[in-house]
């Protein structure tokens, strides 16, 4: 009886730590996407990048849809098929604007994703 309760206790735990990991990185991909829209739409003369880029740990779990829906196409997709698209096991998001003319960079999110479509690995690249 002892040993049921503890199972017990170690699942929900388990399903606690579970559900509050994809809150906050649910969260994280809100932020992200707003940011991402912000910087996409931009037609500023000047350099417009994501300062200070959040931790993606938390993403590691989501899946293809919920990063599509907030995240929008990949920018390593351009010119690809959406089946392609959706095939690739890495996506790259480019969170920096650079008007014609002005060269250079900023930070690119880079998501990895396994065979079940859920990320695998997330990182800020510059």
């Amino acid at each position: 009886m002892r040993s049921r309760s503890i199972r017990l206790v170690a699942l929900a735990l388990a399903a606690w730590s579970t559900s509050a990991f994809a809150a906050s990185g649910g969260q994280v991909l809100r932020q992200l996407g707003e940011q991402l829209a912000a910087i996409r739409a931009s037609k500023s003369p000047q350099r417009v990048a994501l300062n200070n880029p959040p931790d993606v740990k938390p993403l590691l779990g989501t899946n293809r849809r919920a990063v599509l829906s907030q995240l929008g196409v990949p920018d390593n997709c351009a010119g690809g098929s959406r089946a392609q698209c959706m095939a690739s096991p890495a996506w790259n998001y480019s969170f920096v604007h650079l008007p014609p003319g002005l060269h250079g960079g900023g930070p690119e999110l880079m998501l990895l994703f396994n065979f079940r479509g859920a990320v695998s690995g997330a990182q800020w690249n510059y």
